[in-house]
């Protein structure tokens, strides 16, 4: 168990930094154009909390949503132990599961080789007096899930037809984010189709996404199929 803990504190560094080497490398730079947008995005969530009489701000900023949307990280989901889980009882093996969320333009099999480096680099160096066979414990890292990043084209032409539908069913201009979920098979049928992939989210801040009492209001959903409608029209202009 102490070795894992150790091994789990050695993943990061200060400031909350993936200790991976040359994990943020290949991080795509911002633009003033992406910057741009997420000030809009603070001023609009802000302009709306004033207009229904809220005083003080969330704590949204530009850093927070770039650290929620566009920036690379690590987290630490749990960590088991084999046995009745008694604090009297030293269990023979320990496990803990860990992700990390890529972005543009990381290389998935680069950052998995880099982690699996860096864990039996600091695995070893927890023992710095015995070599690899001298030592009883012992680390293996097992990679069960990957999935590479996407990142929609907001120049693309159905990227524009989508915008127009949403703005003429709502009759308000929509707003671009970013998310940090993943949706795996955008990517993989992108790159297989060799077709553009645009994302149209349909529910609201609140329906609690992967929660208790997950839920779409009915009004989104009717007006996201005329979305829908609207863009499969148009996609015959293109």
């Amino acid at each position: 168990m102490v070795d894992m803990v150790k091994l789990l504190a050695r993943l990061t560094e200060s400031g909350e930094q993936v200790a991976l080497p040359g994990f943020y490398d290949s991080v795509r730079p911002t633009t003033e154009t992406e910057i741009q947008a997420y000030k809009d995005i603070v001023r609009i969530k802000q302009s709306l909390k004033s207009a229904a009489g809220k005083e003080g701000t969330d704590g949204e900023t530009v850093e927070s949503l770039m650290a929620k949307w566009r920036n690379p990280s690590l987290s630490v989901h749990n960590i088991r132990v084999s046995g009745p889980g008694n604090s009297t009882v030293i269990p023979s093996t320990v496990s803990a599961q860990v992700s990390l969320r890529l972005v543009p333009d990381q290389d998935l099999p680069t950052i998995e080789a880099a982690l699996l480096d860096h864990v039996h680099a600091t695995f070893d160096s927890l023992y710095p007096t015995l070599s690899r066979p001298s030592i009883k414990n012992k680390v293996r890292v097992s990679v069960d899930h990957r999935a590479d990043w996407w990142l929609g084209s907001s120049s693309s032409s159905f990227f524009q037809l989508l915008r127009q539908a949403v703005k003429e069913e709502w009759n308000a201009e929509p707003i671009s984010i970013r998310e940090g979920g993943s949706i795996p098979a955008i990517a993989i049928l992108e790159k297989e189709l060799g077709a553009c992939a645009v994302h149209l989210p349909m529910g609201q801040s609140s329906d609690n996404a992967h929660l208790p009492n997950e839920r779409l209001r009915q009004r989104n959903l009717a007006k996201g199929q005329n979305v829908v409608r609207r863009f499969i029209q148009g996609l015959a202009a293109i």
